[in-house]
């Protein structure tokens, strides 16, 4: 059993169904990843697929657990048909990321109908940021990383993840990034405008940055905020406000009108994509090992402790591993 230590650390994980009602006696034994998100898939806010307003979801744990008692009903089996074949017992656990750290970026492409070859550029950094670009290739297209971690922008370079580019955005106007995605897709043959921005910090400078990099005909896909503190180091992507921020909101928004963008807000993410998500992440080769790390369940507070303090190894996932 896993359980990410990653934007909602205790409702993201995989496990073994160890007892079962009679209606889900099927699942007993098997090995299941658990969507971060529980809807009852009865109501009407379920049926018209708002299932984040879903008043009967189940509430998840705010930290990891050995035990939790959940509905049957949106379970996913680690096994065929969903998969080639069951993965090593000992490997299971790294499943856990895909149940947030990688279903939120895919839920935000597919809604905004991302198709292979296009450039997409992650705001942010850490296991999030990282989860987004291998995503992003996974889905043939090429990714442009802006991070302030100088380790990490070389790291993201590098395969797996191999980003087109990596930049500071410290060092770069919106218009400077603006122009650097423009150069970047000229360089790659790739369209000059339209494209699409992931901001995965969650944070109010991240996402006024995002907005305000639109270009004509751009999308800007927003994570939400995670519950748990992250490391400055990693995540803040500095940007300073314009005083008024009313009349700023007001003036941006009417330049994203104009220029036929889409804002593309990714709360919890629909259970139903993780099939879908894990077809990808077998089809493409993901590779969870470069993603993921096992940590101990005493290691847990250590391990969050070093987030806020920006140290330790901040590019992979943690994951509290079960036995």
């Amino acid at each position: 059993m896993g359980s990410a230590l990653g934007a909602h650390p205790g409702a993201e994980v995989v496990g073994r169904v160890e007892a079962a009602g009679d209606s889900a006696q099927h699942l007993l034994g098997r090995m299941v990843l658990v969507p971060r998100l529980l809807p009852c898939g009865e109501c009407d806010a379920c049926r018209r697929s708002h299932v984040a307003s879903c008043a009967a979801k189940q509430p998840r744990p705010l930290q990891p657990t050995t035990h939790e008692r959940l509905p049957a009903r949106f379970l996913l089996p680690l096994e065929p048909p969903f998969v080639s074949r069951m993965p090593a017992e000992e490997d299971s656990w790294r499943y856990a990321a895909l149940t947030d750290a990688l279903l939120a970026p895919y839920t935000g492409l597919v809604r905004a109908g991302q198709t292979p070859g296009g450039l997409c550029v992650v705001l942010g950094g850490g296991p999030r940021a990282a989860a987004t670009v291998l995503v992003v290739r996974a889905l043939g297209c090429h990714a442009l990383v802006v991070t302030p971690s100088a380790a990490e922008r070389q790291l993201l370079l590098e395969p797996p993840f191999a980003a087109v580019a990596a930049l500071d955005p410290a060092a770069l106007s919106a218009e400077a990034l603006r122009q650097a995605m423009y150069e970047q897709a000229k360089q790659l043959g790739l369209m000059t405008h339209g494209h699409c921005l992931i901001e995965t910090t969650g944070s109010d400078a991240g996402r006024a940055r995002a907005l305000g990099t639109l270009s004509a005909g751009g999308t800007a896909i927003l994570l939400d905020r995670a519950t748990t503190l992250e490391p400055v180091a990693s995540h803040a992507m500095p940007m300073p406000l314009a005083a008024g921020p009313a009349h700023a909101a007001v003036a941006m928004m009417e330049e994203i009108t104009n220029q036929q963008c889409q804002v593309i807000g990714v709360g919890p993410p629909h259970p139903d994509l993780l099939p879908e998500l894990l077809a990808l992440t077998e089809r493409a080769s993901i590779d969870l090992a470069t993603l993921t790390r096992a940590v101990a369940p005493a290691e847990v507070a250590e391990v969050f402790a070093q987030r806020r303090a920006g140290r330790g190894d901040t590019l992979t996932l943690p994951i509290a591993r079960y036995l």
